[in-house]
């Protein structure tokens, strides 16, 4: 008999905690990939919209090459996080700060992977703090072998095809209208 009981303690214990958890305390979120390069067709209609949400995840993949390219032809990227005026100019260098730098197009370990957590509040002294209702803007600077040589960044391509706008919303109603 007291093995009985011991199986329905556990089950009573399982229970209660599969099925006693309030639904509104579980952390919801999704993850959105964006393959950062010039073959991607949702650069190609001009901004590039994603829907976020907080807790959600946005990976960005850089340029990756597995078959052999030479380096002038290699995308590599400095990728920076603006607000909407070096969003609608293309200009990183107002209220801008560089965010990522996808620098390694031939690397035999694969494409580099940034990843990005839209968290109000972040342990990380480089981590970004996002807010419910907000627009976030990344753009590109495309940087060629030959510019690197020199030291020039390329403008010409930058903001043509690769900006992205992340819109911040929530689906939690607690945070609806924080500031």
């Amino acid at each position: 008999m007291p093995q009985v009981d011991m199986i329905l303690f556990l089950i009573l214990i399982i229970g209660m905690c599969v099925f006693g958890q309030d639904p509104a305390s579980k952390v919801v979120s999704d993850r959105y990939a964006v393959f950062w390069n010039r073959t991607n067709p949702k650069f190609y209609r001009g901004d590039y919209h994603i829907d976020v949400c907080i807790n959600d995840y946005l990976d960005v993949y850089c340029p990756h090459y597995a078959s052999p390219v030479s380096d002038d032809r290699a995308e590599r990227y400095v990728l920076y996080m603006v607000n909407y005026d070096g969003y609608s100019s293309c200009d990183h260098t107002a209220k801008g700060f560089k965010r990522w730098e996808c620098n390694r197009p031939l690397s035999p370990n694969g494409p580099l992977k940034f990843s990005e957590k839209f968290q109000l509040f972040t342990p990380f002294s480089l981590g970004f703090e996002f807010r419910p209702g907000r627009e976030y803007y990344y753009i590109c600077e495309y940087k060629s072998m030959s510019s690197l040589w020199s030291g020039v960044f390329l403008r010409e391509p930058r903001c043509s095809w690769g900006s992205l706008v992340l819109i911040s919303g929530d689906r939690n109603p607690i945070f609806r209208g924080d500031s």
